[in-house]
């Protein structure tokens, strides 16, 4: 008997210590969401906002106070406002926005060279490429965005284009289609030493383009995806390029080009345009058709990316940035669609005035990047009117070491182009400013395997 009741009174023990539990340290992570709190969304409306929280009053949510910083980041990736705070408190999800400017002119000064460093060798302002971009973003308040961007100068440019969000947050489809016509005074035709060769006309458009694309996204759940795009371009050369199309294209001076691409995406970074944590990873195969004249050429293109950022420190101000990147083509391609290292954000930091073409390439890169300011909002005086939101702004500096690697698979003309032959290697240092959450300039300084030391500004993360 005597066993029996210390049995019951270790139960009536226990059974208080679980209900004190439940009341207290229990109760402090997890809550029901009884209630939003929203202020300063003058336009955006209260499902965007639910889309991204990923969930619904009533529902009970676990570690409020870590999933207050998911949420944060998960809003200002948007791209819809200037500043967002998320508090909770009791029962209540308390939100507070900058929206930005909806209806937005954009302008854009850019260079007719591939990057800032190859541009400042000549420092031609008649190779400058100017014009701007009008965004009208948040249609009806739900996310849906479309542009318009008119680029003169140089080279001509005109691209319009149309996005809806995906209708629910872990499930759904969204889709993006966008035109494109552009013309250009020159042809990157061939590459010797290593340094492009180019066909150029002073004074009219040696080639003119046209492209189309569809874009539909499903959603496997938050963080994963699959994409669809289906395309078109069309390619005139100028009758005075006969002698380069053999190069640039399947021998004619007209060639049509169609592709379908599947794309597999596993998105877990904790913010879209500057990340500190977490990882992107795309894979995919981009079938491709030609028609030059009356015969067909076909070509399959497989690709990989991965990313991954992991905070090294417990307040996340040193992060570890690595990036590693795959192409091939299954066919050997005429020089327009076998560009490989030193296109785009393709490059190993330390060669910007030098390409490498071929059927394919790998790329690594790493850096270490330190806070030196993260996120910090800073205010300025002004009127209070149209620009008033865009006084606050959350600003970001991270100085940051690098080193790069790539080597290009399967290179053209491997004789007169010897870094094609060999691994790529450069490291250097350089400062990111960010604002605004997406808006981003990056000034680097690198040295590469022929010791040259290289400066360069861009506007993309390296990542």
């Amino acid at each position: 008997m005597k066993k029996r009741h210390n049995h019951n009174a270790l139960f009536v023990l226990t059974t208080a210590i679980l209900a004190l539990c439940v009341q207290t340290g229990y109760s402090q992570n997890t809550f029901v969401i009884k209630e939003l709190g929203l202020s300063g969304n003058q336009k955006t409306k209260t499902a965007v906002f639910f889309r991204e929280l990923g969930c619904q009053i009533g529902d009970t949510i676990m570690a409020p106070d870590s999933m207050t910083a998911v949420w944060q980041k998960r809003l200002s990736g948007l791209g819809l406002f200037n500043m967002v705070r998320v508090r909770c408190f009791k029962d209540t999800v308390n939100i507070e926005v900058a929206e930005r400017i909806y209806l937005w002119g954009l302008p854009r000064i850019s260079w007719a060279d591939r990057n800032f460093n190859v541009w400042w060798q000549t420092k031609d302002p008649e190779r400058l490429i100017y014009g701007g971009t009008l965004y009208l973003n948040n249609i009806k308040g739900l996310n849906y965005s479309s542009y318009i961007t008119l680029i003169g100068g140089y080279n001509k440019f005109v691209e319009a284009g149309l996005n809806a969000p995906f209708s629910h947050h872990s499930r759904g489809w969204a889709w993006a289609a966008k035109a494109q016509y552009w013309s250009n005074h020159e042809l990157w035709y061939n590459a010797i030493n290593d340094t492009l060769r180019f066909f150029r006309i002073e004074n009219a458009a040696v080639q003119q383009n046209i492209g189309a694309e569809l874009l539909a996204k499903n959603r496997i759940n938050y963080t994963t995806r699959m994409e669809y795009a289906v395309g078109y371009n069309y390619i005139q050369l100028d009758s005075s390029a006969a002698a380069v199309t053999g190069k640039y294209l399947f021998q004619n001076l007209q060639q049509s080009e169609w592709f379908a691409k599947l794309e597999f995406i596993s998105d877990r970074r904790d913010q879209r345009d500057y990340p500190s944590k977490g990882h992107l990873f795309r894979a995919g195969f981009k079938g491709l058709v030609f028609n030059p004249g009356n015969r067909a050429e076909y070509a399959g293109n497989m690709f990989f990316r991965y990313s991954l950022f992991t905070p090294i420190t417990a307040n996340q101000k040193t992060v570890l940035a690595l990036l590693g990147a795959g192409n091939y083509i299954t066919a050997q391609m005429p020089y327009r669609n076998a560009r490989q290292l030193g296109y785009q954000s393709d490059y190993v930091r330390g060669y910007e005035p030098y390409v490498g073409d071929g059927q394919g390439f790998v790329l690594g890169k790493m850096a270490l990047r330190y806070a030196l300011v993260n996120n910090q909002v800073f205010g300025l005086k002004g009127r209070k009117g149209i620009f008033a939101n865009y006084l606050t702004a959350p600003i970001s500096l991270w100085f940051n070491i690098f080193a790069d690697a790539g080597r290009v698979v399967a290179p053209f003309n491997s004789d007169q182009n010897p870094l094609s032959n060999t691994w790529n290697r450069g490291f250097g240092m350089g400062l990111d400013v960010i604002a605004w959450y997406s808006a981003m300039a990056r000034f680097e300084y690198s040295f590469n395997h022929l010791q040259k030391g290289v400066f360069n500004v861009s506007f993309k993360n390296a990542f």
